[in-house]
């Protein structure tokens, strides 16, 4: 068979009826993810006639203060915040439009912008959020659920995550490493797994926090408990800063020098705002309310520049959208809103299943165009 040769998805499938209802209203009621269903029972536990609504009434309803508030916070009785000016640097906010018709969570009404841009330094802020002393309470079961049934690993040797040949020339044999906001424990597993002398320790909030076969395993709530003093030589955090308050981001960098030995290293990514990528299908605003703030590469070398005690020592880019492309493009072939975002997606979905070998993913990677930016810093007195 011609390794180039092309075909069209489910060609022998029966003929498809799109609705233009979601493009009308670039939304997802389906309870496909466990978030969704959360916020329907949510939803109908409070609103008793809400099944009495047809589909025009329901997207005004959901616009209603009350309703948006139960939305943003992800159906429990937390604390908001809103921000009139970027909490950065009081620079003015723009509000970004979406047009994916949110992935993860759904039922958020489009007319009704979440995430906003700092005109003056870039920075994305999710606002209304939940506040800084409640995020916790919203990693629950139901996210949990959503973790346990994803069968997206990206944590394999010879991923750019797993390639740590940069940094452990500079490390001792005997590596105490520390995984925050491990999740499932996928990287966890692997450093134990490639670096069987090391030390490894996978945390993440209680209801998360069971470690693999041969890991360690901490309860930890970074932003509000301290991680220790020099006790760890490598500290990860695969997409969690973004899950962090911008009030809390800069006790949390601290908490995590303070926590390394002195020439150890801090390894994040989060997605790059700055990449086209990560702005292509709304990547970058996939999972509210969790999703606090959304970097770029620019902000983040400007804010470490200003940032006392570490320096830039790598980066590079990384991409759950393209660890995962046919999967990604599949979904988006069957629920985009738009014939046009449908059809990209199937033509994007039969690019890459012709890439077998990934050379048109590193090379994107290679010239910066990963959903996620990838940063080493390292620890200096």
């Amino acid at each position: 068979e011609d390794p180039l040769s092309f075909k069209l998805a489910d060609l022998n499938d029966p003929i498809k009826v799109n609705w233009t209802t979601q493009a009308r209203y670039n939304n997802q009621l389906n309870l496909y993810k466990y978030k969704r269903i959360k916020l329907f029972v949510a939803l109908t536990a409070r609103f008793k006639d809400l099944y009495k609504l047809a589909v025009p009434e329901l997207m005004d309803f959901l616009l209603k203060d009350e309703v948006f508030k139960l939305l943003t916070c992800f159906g429990d009785d937390v604390r908001q915040v809103e921000y009139a000016r970027c909490p950065h640097c009081s620079g003015y906010l723009s509000a970004l439009s979406v047009s994916m018709s949110q992935p993860l969570c759904g039922y958020l009404p489009s007319d009704r912008p979440l995430y906003h841009a700092c005109e003056s330094c870039g920075l994305v802020v999710q606002s209304p959020s939940i506040h800084q002393d409640d995020l916790h309470l919203i990693y629950d079961k139901w996210d949990k659920r959503d973790f346990t049934l994803s069968g997206n690993n990206p944590y394999e040797k010879g991923s750019v995550r797993c390639n740590l040949s940069h940094i452990v020339p500079k490390l001792s044999r005997k590596v105490r490493a520390l995984d925050l906001g491990g999740g499932m424990g996928n990287f966890s597993r692997f450093l134990h797994e490639a670096y069987p002398l090391w030390d490894v320790t996978h945390s993440d909030f209680e209801i998360k926090a069971g470690a693999p076969d041969g890991v360690s395993s901490r309860a930890l709530d970074f932003t509000r408990t301290k991680i220790g003093f020099e006790e760890y030589d490598l500290i990860t955090a695969w997409e969690v800063i973004e899950h962090i308050p911008y009030e809390k981001l800069s006790f949390t960098l601290h908490n995590i020098w303070e926590a390394l030995t002195p020439g150890g290293f801090f390894v994040l990514s989060t997605p790059d705002f700055d990449s086209p990528l990560c702005k292509s299908f709304d990547f970058y605003a996939v999972s509210p309310p969790f999703h606090y703030l959304v970097f770029s590469q620019r902000w983040l070398r400007n804010y470490f520049l200003g940032f006392q005690g570490f320096k830039i020592f790598d980066e590079r880019h990384c991409s759950d959208f393209l660890d995962d492309a046919l999967n990604w493009y599949r979904y988006g072939a069957k629920t985009c809103p738009s014939e046009a975002m449908r059809g990209t997606s199937e033509l994007l979905h039969a690019i890459f299943e012709q890439d077998n070998n990934k050379e048109i993913r590193n090379r994107l990677l290679a010239s910066g165009m990963g959903t996620e930016i990838v940063m080493t810093l390292q620890k200096v007195e």
